[in-house]
């Protein structure tokens, strides 16, 4: 069975070597044969024109009580023409099909090789995420404790109460509580441990997300 594809369908992360080189075949194969579709068109109207000529002249002829004559040789040679490029086109189509199948050739012959590339770069970027979020965490750190900090100092500064501990400060998404269930905002350690199961879908640990809120 001939399977079915679209070459510019095929993912390119970490596609092989081997899969972009034919890909990069069929591509100049369909390019060809698209060419070789608008020569099909343009020789069809060639034909329609030299036989509308050929027509008009017989015509008249006729009128002109002599005999209608032999058909327009330049319409024999835009026939012959029109039936060369359609012969030029079933090759390129045929061509293009046997280069696309060349590619689901390569993409099956390289198969287990792509999918240990994409695990290698799934984990590349997955590491890439783990610093991400060690890196928002540390942040929203530092800005809970400035904001806990400036909250302190104004309510100190304002009654003279410096023996007070700093209260701790959330963070949230206030746009998100429209899209809970409770109308309730999500916190910033809510959100990060969401992204923490983005990275991670395979363990996810969502008590990642308080330990961040809680810092």
């Amino acid at each position: 069975m001939t399977a079915r594809i679209n070459i510019d369908l095929i993912p390119q992360t970490a596609r092989p070597t081997s899969v972009a080189q034919a890909i990069k075949g069929a591509e100049a194969m369909r390019a060809r044969a698209r060419a070789a579709e608008e020569a099909v068109t343009a020789a069809h109207n060639a034909v329609d024109q030299v036989e509308h000529e050929d027509v008009e002249a017989a015509a008249l002829r006729a009128r002109a009580g002599e005999p209608l004559g032999a058909q327009n040789r330049a319409l024999t040679k835009a026939r012959d023409e029109l039936l060369l490029k359609q012969r030029d086109l079933s090759a390129l189509r045929l061509a293009q099909e046997q280069a696309e199948q060349e590619v689901v050739e390569a993409i099956s012959e390289r198969a287990d090789h792509w999918n240990i590339e994409l695990r290698a770069e799934a984990d590349r970027a997955r590491e890439q995420g783990r610093a991400a979020l060690i890196a928002l965490r540390d942040a929203f750190a530092q800005i809970g404790g400035t904001t806990s900090t400036q909250n302190w100092l104004a309510a100190a500064s304002g009654d003279g109460r410096y023996d007070r501990p700093a209260k701790p400060t959330r963070a949230f998404a206030l746009s998100s509580a429209h899209r809970t269930a409770n109308s309730e905002p999500l916190s910033v350690g809510d959100l990060l441990g969401y992204l923490h199961e983005a990275i991670e879908p395979v363990a996810a640990d969502v008590s990642a997300g308080v330990e961040i809120d809680a810092a």
